[in-house]
């Protein structure tokens, strides 16, 4: 290490040494998708500059966060929804449709485990919600559509600050 401790130096994988890099050749590596360390100015430590994932730029799953997140927001689901799986489905008499008691009691079931995520400061606040269409006649079809929704956490990437004299 020639006298310098772990990340003191930061470099690339092949050989070549961050500091060595305009702003703009830095810029379009990360404009590319690669992860890397960086520095910032004044600031102790190494940082990496992204957390990309092999999507789309479009994609919710752009970001390693958003992907664990979602992955988590579908296990709990699953974990919560599971056990109602060949439990009764009660009707309503008139519309032939699963009836409002039913359909509200498994959108609280299936929230249980998003709400827990929302507390641990996983979603957003109020970031999640668990639907059931109540027109699904059940016992036609034998299966339940439920569509869930959540608002991750945001990252602030980049900050632009604009100072003057008032």
């Amino acid at each position: 290490f020639h006298g310098t401790r772990e990340l003191d130096t930061l470099g690339f994988v092949g050989g070549n040494v961050y500091s060595d890099f305009t702003p703009a050749q830095i810029d379009a590596l990360d404009a590319k998708g690669y992860i890397f360390l960086r520095k910032h100015v004044d600031i102790a430590g190494s940082y990496f500059n992204h957390s990309r994932t092999c999507a789309a730029l479009t994609s919710d799953y752009l970001y390693a966060e958003n992907t664990r997140t979602m992955n988590k927001a579908q296990r709990v689901v699953y974990k919560s929804l599971t056990p109602k799986l060949s439990s009764p489905a009660y009707i309503d008499r008139t519309t032939g449709f699963i009836d409002a008691g039913s359909i509200a009691s498994l959108e609280a079931i299936g929230e249980t485990g998003l709400a827990q995520m929302e507390r641990d400061g996983e979603l957003s606040p109020e970031g999640y919600d668990v639907l059931i269409n109540p027109e699904q006649v059940v016992l036609t079809t034998d299966k339940l559509a439920v569509k869930v929704r959540s608002i991750p956490v945001g990252v602030l990437r980049k900050m632009e600050v604009n100072i003057g004299f008032a």
